[in-house]
């Protein structure tokens, strides 16, 4: 007779030791959380920033412009993680991608939820069970 396993870790984008270091910590997986901000300097941002292109130095309209579209999609995430109960997520992907004025960064990650157990041990599928 086989042996039904009680739950189902979701360990979103988590290696194998990363899921184990996360379980040994006290905390379980709830989720996997995404956050998406698609930002544009606009017409003057993006005039400026052509200027700059001369220029030696920091070219801030784009600078600003990717990092406001960071903070956007990593408190996107944080907020999915609240809505599942988590009590904090982890990053495990930060991708950006320009496509001329526009920046658009998706931020992915695993909601966890601190146990009341401390360790939680992983259920574990054997070829008897």
């Amino acid at each position: 007779m086989s042996k039904a396993i009680s739950h189902v870790v979701p360990s979103g984008m988590m290696s194998g030791p990363e899921l184990y270091a996360t379980l040994a910590s006290g905390y379980i997986p709830v989720g996997m959380v995404v956050g998406v901000s698609a930002r544009s300097m606009g017409t003057q941002g993006f005039g400026r920033s052509i200027r700059s292109l001369f220029k030696k130095g920091e070219m801030s309209a784009i600078s600003q412009t990717s990092a406001d579209a960071r903070r956007e999609a990593i408190a996107q995430a944080e907020q999915a993680a609240k809505e599942l109960g988590a009590d904090l997520f982890i990053i495990s992907h930060l991708e950006v991608l320009n496509f001329g004025a526009v920046d658009e960064v998706t931020c992915m990650g695993t909601a966890l939820k601190k146990t009341e157990k401390g360790f939680c041990a992983m259920p574990m599928a054997t070829a008897s069970s």
